[in-house]
């Protein structure tokens, strides 16, 4: 594909420009395709969503690959300047999810390829062009934040699945964290990465009535306490914190 492209008539700055703005197109279409599938997905759905995945990839290493091609005599400095930028990826990934969240941070990739297009025209000299990748960028940070405060996009289905009504939902760098009621009790479950779980105890623990307390004690987790009361304890897996 990359040979195809290099060898259509036409500006280099522009083809990569193109590339670039379809990419960032491609990125949030694809997020969308992935994050609206429902039930368990069979082999045909588990397909499409493997292709939607890789597609981005896909125009992004073509994009890497005519850069290099076309500056084949000063591949050295092109090439530090792509592994500067892989790295600074690796890097920015993890406040961009922590701040925006895993739909969010998707998005953002979405945005600097739309400003990177914005770039290839300026430097082709065209001015519309330009103004287009400008104004893909905006747009797509308009929806990053219509996204964070409405959750457009956001994951509602988990190995096959419907997620049940979440009252808190927060990312970070290696989990999503939600908080939502357990069904058939008046207690509520901290849910991690969409599956695993944990609950809260519903008890006030500076006025534990007797009848509970015995209870607690006797059961398989505050069996240390009644060999050792008050001993401190490290509890490791915990969950929620």
């Amino acid at each position: 594909f990359s040979y195809v492209v290099a060898g259509r008539k036409g500006p280099t700055f522009s083809k990569l420009g193109a590339m670039a703005l379809a990419n960032a197109i491609a990125i949030v279409i694809a997020l969308t395709f992935i994050m609206t599938r429902t039930g368990t997905p069979g082999n045909a759905t588990l397909a499409v969503v493997y292709f939607a995945s890789a597609f981005p990839f896909f125009l992004a290493g073509a994009i890497i690959s005519l850069a290099i091609s076309e500056t084949i005599q000063r591949v050295e400095r092109v090439y530090f300047f792509d592994l500067i930028g892989a790295s600074g990826g690796c890097l920015a990934l993890i406040p961009l999810l922590n701040l925006f969240g895993g739909p969010n941070t998707v998005i953002a990739s979405g945005v600097l390829f739309a400003v990177s297009a914005a770039v290839w025209y300026n430097l082709d000299r065209q001015a519309l062009a330009r103004v287009a990748g400008v104004m893909l960028a905006l747009l797509l940070v308009a929806l990053m934040f219509v996204n964070g405060a409405y959750r457009v996009i956001d994951v509602r289905w988990a190995k096959g699945q419907a997620l049940p009504d979440e009252m808190f939902v927060q990312w970070n760098s290696f989990s999503r964290i939600a908080l939502a009621p357990e069904r058939g009790t008046a207690n509520h479950l901290i849910i991690i990465d969409a599956d695993a779980s944990t609950g809260i105890p519903p008890y006030d623990w500076d006025h534990l009535d007797e009848q509970t307390r015995r209870n607690l004690l006797h059961q398989g987790p505050g069996f240390p306490y009644l060999i050792r009361p008050g001993a401190k304890a490290l509890v490791i897996g915990p969950g929620g914190g």
